[in-house]
């Protein structure tokens, strides 16, 4: 007997009707089935292996990326096994040009005062930090090799933190042996005096720098020296004779 598609009542289905239902159920069924199987093996196969692997491989970084922004008041930093040229007599006529954060920045060093003058633009002239001045300074030693101008306040302020820690430790040392020959002395009372505690609260004091770079404001970037050029105009007065004078009144 020839299988026939029948309705829920018996009814047969008519051609027309079987091959709607063949292209239509049929394929419905079968896109379902891929797609929900797709999903499973991705969210129990895939994922779970691709999270291991990069795991493995410290790559987690991957999936999210991020760029650390520079920070500008550490850009031209000193590498310490590069050898500096001696001091030059006459810096006057080396001048750097610098894009700070705020605004450009025209610097120069002074030897006859020890000094670095600096020209900014006029808007920012109030904003511009100590440490934004510092990074000029760097790019000015660097691009003239000239490293024994810079005095580096952030190395001067580790110096005197560690002169401050060596300095407790040997009051703390002297303080122990004091302790020391204290209880050594008290042998013959019956009772032990209990131990006082000499810890006090130290305040924490803001450690300065003892020398740091000096700069000192010329004015705007108009105002710079090479931008400010005059033209003297000499006004000659030529002495006319007699037949010259004629000459050019007729």
């Amino acid at each position: 007997m020839q299988n026939e598609i029948c309705l829920c009542n018996g009814d047969k289905l008519s051609s027309v009707n079987q091959i709607i239902y063949l292209c239509s159920v049929v394929p419905f069924t079968i896109i379902c089935s891929i797609i929900l199987s797709s999903m499973f093996v991705e969210k129990y196969i895939w994922r779970p292996y691709v999270k291991k692997s990069l795991l493995e491989t410290n790559d987690m970084d991957f999936f999210e990326e991020q760029v650390v922004p520079e920070i500008y008041t550490e850009k031209y930093l000193f590498d310490d096994n590069i050898d500096d040229e001696p001091e030059r007599e006459n810096y006057d006529n080396l001048t750097v040009l610098e894009s700070t954060p705020h605004g450009n920045v025209i610097m120069n060093y002074y030897k006859k005062d020890e000094i670095w003058q600096y020209w900014v633009d006029k808007k920012h002239k109030n904003n511009i930090t100590y440490d934004e001045l510092d990074t000029v300074c760097r790019k000015f030693c660097k691009t003239y090799n000239c490293k024994c101008l810079y005095i580096d306040k952030k190395k001067d302020i580790e110096e005197q933190k560690q002169e401050i820690k060596r300095k407790k430790e040997n009051e703390e040392m002297k303080r122990e042996d004091q302790q020391i020959e204290k209880e050594v002395n008290s042998d013959d009372e019956l009772f032990v005096k209990a131990k006082i505690s000499t810890n006090k609260k130290t305040k924490t004091s803001v450690i300065c720098a003892r020398k740091s770079n000096k700069y000192k404001y010329m004015g705007s970037m108009s105002e710079f020296p090479a931008f400010t050029i005059k033209r003297e105009i000499k006004n000659e007065t030529k002495e006319l004779g007699w037949l010259a004078w004629k000459t050019a009144s007729r």
